[in-house]
């Protein structure tokens, strides 16, 4: 009895399973996006310029003003055909800068207008890497602002004044103007110039370019430059290089100089006791050059006429082409040695060697050469420009 009454207890009441304690599902890691702080990231943009305002939203001067070094500037296609006209000042870049035009001949960034006064249109400041390209850049006069004349650098680099490093592509730099040097471009920094022009530039020296520095000309032509002397009989007598003036390291590479002219000597190119000159690639010289310094020139290049130190040959390849004393002379001073180069200097109409204080005269007739080795009818017309606006800016000094 007592187990039949235990027995059905038992059945009756069941011990309760054992349940495991209930835990919710492990979630598998999902990949998590790596968060990275942009504040202090610099984001090179594009800007636009979008009017021909000198000043203000939109213009230039504004957009030059707003860029981060880096960025490039474009310019609106509703401002084709027309011309941005400096009014307070030249254009300063103090940082990297590109700026990039439509074409020369559809868009004019002017320093002023012919009869008003006006200013220098760039300056590149030292340590910045500016890029121009597709602009015309004319009617500078080398001040820095209408009311400077006092500024530092007044009077040089009638268009742009280069202490950076610059590249002009494509530009056509013209009607610019320096009291002193450097009419179209004034260079003592490392200038680049490819498939551009300098034309109807004038200054006392060096009309089209004056190269302090280290400049590369390829595929460009500096023709109608002039270089007239402002101050005649003064201690320094001016006049010199109506295309360029090189003090520094100068290479065209198939380059065209021609038509232009100076009142003085080297209507075409003077490379003065400091300056190396190197002349290559089907490159030519259509009127005098006046060397004083090292000038290397291969044999697809020309030079009308050739005074002071002769030419040192150069192959292709860039190497000197010698033979005996690998020196060909074709102007009319041939005592002029490349060994004393680097001790003469021009004074005048003479040559003096600072080694001995000897001074040798440039005789009359070679003189003469250089004064008429340009096509006075081709100069005709800017010869009026160019003595009205010198007059001009005598009076503004």
């Amino acid at each position: 009895m007592f187990f039949s009454s235990w027995l059905r207890n038992w059945k009756r009441s069941p011990s309760a399973p054992h349940r495991r304690t209930a835990t919710p599902p492990r979630r598998r890691a999902g990949f998590r996006q790596p968060v990275e702080a942009l504040e202090d990231r610099c984001l090179l943009s594009a800007l636009t310029v979008t009017n021909i305002q000198d000043k203000g939203h939109g213009s230039l001067r504004a957009e030059i003003a707003a860029a981060r070094s880096g960025d490039t500037i474009v310019f609106s296609p509703q401002l084709d055909g027309k011309t941005i006209m400096l009014t307070t000042g030249q254009l300063d870049i103090t940082k990297n800068l590109t700026i990039q035009g439509p074409g020369a001949g559809q868009l004019i960034i002017s320093g002023g207008i012919y009869g008003d006064p006006y200013n220098r249109v760039f300056e590149v400041a030292p340590n910045t890497t500016v890029s121009l390209s597709g602009l015309t850049i004319s009617h500078g006069t080398g001040y820095k602002s209408v009311g400077s004349r006092f500024a530092m650098w007044d009077g040089y680099g009638g268009a742009i004044l280069n202490l950076g490093t610059l590249k002009v592509s494509a530009c056509t730099i013209s009607y610019s103007h320096a009291l002193n040097e450097g009419g179209g471009i004034f260079n003592d920094g490392i200038l680049t110039v490819s498939s551009s022009t300098f034309s109807g530039n004038g200054a006392a020296d060096g009309a089209g370019m004056w190269n302090l520095g280290t400049a590369t000309l390829v595929s460009s032509t500096i023709f109608n430059n002039q270089a007239l002397d402002t101050s005649p009989g003064s201690y320094q007598p001016d006049g010199v290089g109506g295309g360029i003036y090189n003090h520094g390291m100068l290479t065209l590479s198939s380059c065209t100089v021609s038509a232009n002219y100076s009142n003085g000597v080297a209507g075409g190119i003077c490379n003065d006791a400091s300056g190396t000159v190197t002349v290559e690639n089907s490159s030519s010289v259509t009127e005098d050059v006046y060397n004083l310094g090292v000038l290397y020139l291969d044999s697809t290049s020309t030079i009308g006429i050739l005074e002071g130190n002769p030419a040192i040959p150069i192959s292709s390849s860039g190497n000197a082409a010698v033979s005996g004393d690998g020196l060909v002379s074709t102007g009319a001073i041939a005592n002029v040695t490349k060994s004393t180069a680097s001790q003469t200097e021009a004074t005048g109409n003479s040559l003096l060697n600072s080694s001995t204080g000897a001074e040798a005269q440039v005789p009359e007739a070679a003189e003469q050469r250089l004064r008429s080795s340009n096509d006075a009818a081709a100069s005709d017309a800017f010869d009026l420009v160019f003595v009205n606006f010198k007059d001009e800016l005598l009076q503004l000094v």
